[in-house]
């Protein structure tokens, strides 16, 4: 409702979660959904760096190629306020335990290949949860969640069979963990390793089986491999009597931007190079959820499976590429809404609406406690993440607001600045940075400015308004700005000491705050493995 300080105030007092306000509505739905298995099998599917106006549902002007996603989204429920982390390990973290990252330690880094933390032990995982409830569990793909001690392996996580990478980026064909640029003159990259980089060669083979590398995975694509271990998971998991959990974290779209040349041909000459390469491997990616989709069809659970899929952050700026968050602002690893709102979906045959789209606010940190539910099991209190699972019914909405990260090293750390940011119904507050009192260091707790622009800071957005945060109301709307900043100190008053690559590395409270960095020597062949 416009920028009416009135109803900002009146939405800032209303408790956070609605749902008493819904529940009639809820049971109506409850009762119009077929009678169906009490357990049925959840595929979760995260594409990596997929920006908000990557796929063909969301936008069909583009020339994207991703029929089989599209399909999906279209016969489900598409999520248009989904909200995540700017960053890898962040909103992996929050996906797999139901806690904001400020309170898991990742607020301000991803798990980086060399250093002594990952996603902490004390925290109960989604596959934990499932196999407890006698759900199997598989994951095939990207962990990002730690990877120092064995116990941090997703095989002491929670899932009963892994396969894929332990870090967080790497070589498309080879799997060699590393960041890097692909090589800018060939499509035919099953050769291609990362250079050498003289001051810190983090290189290392990395794809698993389990806890054991597997060099026959050698120039085979990540997708193609997911996609292939999938479907074979399928069909042996749907002749058993137990549901499965079967999570799919695809390397698509991550740098270094590879496709094979029969995919980058699907795409017209008109476009930038780099264009039809991210396009080609975002078909790619469509290909690989395509053949999980017959899978499930084939062995006739198609219809008792719930389908969740997101991406894990905004895409990032890439050469040659434009508009790949627009109309949002900003890209990976800041708080603006391109870093932080993303496509999401869910397809429920019979348990949700087919061809709907809510428009509530959902996190992340939504899935574990929204997924119990639909399974009509409890959920403990206690978790940030609540049971949206209204707002996929009948989109009420549940959630009136969103703490997008709470971020305390302004000078270190992955993220870029601005780097913390709350949305509170359609307002939201973004701070270049965020001091907390006791916390890296702090003395008070607050919003901190830009030292270049110290009036600039921070400022205040209506997201209903003005979804690419151009107007800046923070000097029209004073009042409003205090009531956000005060919300803001509350959630960052729960914040835990984050990781980072200095000392004390994990922070006081954490296991090995005093680990040495690994050192690793830079061999392509040398599997990264567990190292303390």
């Amino acid at each position: 409702p416009g920028n009416n300080p009135v109803g900002m105030a009146a939405a800032l007092r209303r408790p956070r979660l609605l749902q008493p306000l819904i529940a009639m509505a809820a049971l109506a739905c409850v009762l119009s959904v077929p009678t169906q298995a009490a357990s049925p099998n959840i595929v979760l599917i995260v594409a990596d760096d997929l920006g908000w106006n990557e796929l063909g549902y969301q936008n069909g002007t583009r020339g994207l190629l991703t029929p089989n996603i599209d399909a999906l989204a279209r016969q489900g429920v598409a999520l248009g306020h989904y909200y995540t982390n700017p960053l890898c390990s962040p909103s992996r973290s929050a996906l797999m335990t139901g806690f904001y990252n400020h309170r898991n330690g990742l607020q301000s880094n991803v798990v980086h290949p060399d250093t002594p933390w990952g996603l902490p032990l004390s925290r109960r995982t989604l596959p934990e949860r499932l196999k407890a409830l006698g759900y199997r569990t598989a994951m095939y793909g990207k962990w990002h969640l730690g990877m120092y001690k064995k116990e941090y392996y997703p095989t002491s996580r929670g899932f009963d069979t892994f396969e894929g990478y332990l870090q967080g980026c790497g070589s498309y064909a080879t799997h060699v963990s590393s960041c890097c640029d692909a090589p800018a003159d060939a499509l035919n990259f099953t050769d291609y390793v990362c250079p050498h980089n003289p001051t810190n060669d983090l290189r290392g083979y990395d794809w698993f089986s389990n806890s054991t590398a597997l060099p026959a995975a050698n120039h085979t694509l990540s997708s193609t491999l997911i996609g292939m271990r999938a479907e074979e998971y399928i069909q042996a998991a749907a002749n058993g009597t137990q549901p499965f959990f079967l999570y799919l974290p695809f390397q698509n779209i991550h740098m270094p931007y590879d496709c094979t040349e029969e995919s980058f041909n699907r795409f017209p000459a008109s476009l930038s190079r780099n264009q039809r390469i991210i396009y080609g491997y975002l078909y790619e990616l469509d290909a690989a959820i395509g053949r999980v989709v017959a899978a499930l069809r084939a062995k006739g659970v198609m219809d008792d499976t719930i389908i969740v899929f997101v991406s894990d952050n905004g895409a990032p700026q890439a050469s040659g590429v434009t508009g790949r968050n627009y109309p949002l602002r900003g890209f990976k690893s800041h708080v603006w809404e391109g870093g932080t709102r993303v496509p999401a979906f869910v397809h429920a045959p019979g348990r949700l609406p087919s061809g709907q789209r809510a428009d509530s606010i959902v996190h992340v940190s939504d899935w574990t406690p929204t997924l119990l539910d639909m399974l009509g099991q409890p959920v403990e209190p206690g978790l940030d993440g609540v049971s949206v699972l209204a707002t996929l019914r009948a989109d009420a909405a549940v959630r009136s607001e969103v703490p997008v990260n709470i971020n305390p090293l302004c000078n270190g750390g992955q993220f870029g600045n601005p780097k913390a940011a709350l949305r509170v119904g359609h307002m939201k507050i973004v701070c270049w940075c965020y001091e907390i009192a006791g916390i890296a260091g702090g003395a008070v707790t607050r919003c901190l400015p830009d030292p270049a622009h110290p009036g600039a800071w921070p400022k205040l957005f209506n997201l209903t308004a003005d979804p690419s945060e151009t107007t800046d109301l923070a000097q029209k709307l004073p009042a409003v700005l205090a009531q956000m900043e005060a919300r803001l100190a509350e959630y960052a008053a729960q914040s835990v000491e984050p990781m980072q690559w200095v000392k004390p590395y994990q922070g006081p409270s954490y296991e090995c705050a005093d680990c040495p960095l690994h050192t690793q020597p830079g061999d392509p062949a040398l599997p990264w493995e567990a190292w303390l």
